[in-house]
């Protein structure tokens, strides 16, 4: 397949979820810097348990928006202070992030990113209200729904959880290829790197990208497979 890569810095507005009657899945990315700057959203992420432990999960490609600040590759010790991630329009406490995991100074931070798009983070404290997730064990199957849950750019003053529904057709290399239950995704701004869950709630991917549907036209959203994920903690454990 000849891939045209789009890069997703997130989602769009769907329905709004009220907030004390469904857990929260996704929060934003909040990073400082050591030069005293900081972004209060900078793509979305969550955590899962795996084997006991707990891991903060993103894409790989909301780095790009750290380039600023001077982060040129998968290592970001020397440019940033602290990384959180921060439940949208809660004052409930915070997932405060520790090393990450598959930090790599030989690996540039460009485009291409999108082909292994995935960063794992220790976590160091969670007073926040988000959902603790599990990795899915069993792969998708055609015609299986999947949900997403976040918010975009445009919303984030008010946002505190939107539900994003499609349908899973089949994998492309890495990434799952699934159809929304909508016809335009140039709106597609602010859940980079969110869950993509399963009808019983577990993790099967990371949004990441979109994907030409070559058949029949159009674009497929193609969130990143969980299981590169679960196979780098199972070799790091």
């Amino acid at each position: 397949m000849n891939k045209i890569l789009i890069l997703l810095i997130a989602m769009l507005p769907m329905q709004m979820l009220k907030a004390g009657h469904h857990h929260r899945y996704s929060a934003a990315n909040q990073i400082t810097f050591h030069n005293g700057v900081t972004k209060d959203f900078v793509g979305s992420g969550f955590i899962i348990k795996h084997r006991n432990k707990t891991y903060a999960i993103t894409a790989k490609h909301v780095l790009l928006e750290t380039m600023d600040q001077g982060v040129n590759s998968i290592d970001i010790q020397e440019q940033v202070k602290q990384w959180q991630l921060a439940p949208f329009n809660e004052d409930t406490g915070v997932v405060k992030l520790g090393q990450l995991l598959n930090a790599n100074q030989q690996e540039a931070l460009d485009i291409k990113v999108l082909q292994n798009d995935w960063l794992v983070f220790e976590v160091l404290n969670n007073d926040s209200t988000l959902k603790t997730l599990k990795p899915a064990n069993k792969p998708l199957k055609s015609g299986e729904a999947i949900s997403v849950y976040g918010c975009n750019y445009s919303n984030q003053k008010t946002c505190q959880q939107q539900h994003f529904k499609g349908t899973f057709e089949r994998e492309a290399d890495a990434n799952l290829l699934i159809k929304l239950e909508l016809d335009d995704l140039s709106q597609l701004r602010g859940l980079s790197g969110a869950p993509v869950l399963n009808s019983n709630h577990e993790v099967v991917g990371i949004v990441s990208n979109v994907l030409p549907d070559e058949v029949n036209g159009g674009f497929y959203f193609a969130p990143f497979n969980i299981e590169a994920v679960k196979s780098f903690l199972n070799a790091h454990e």
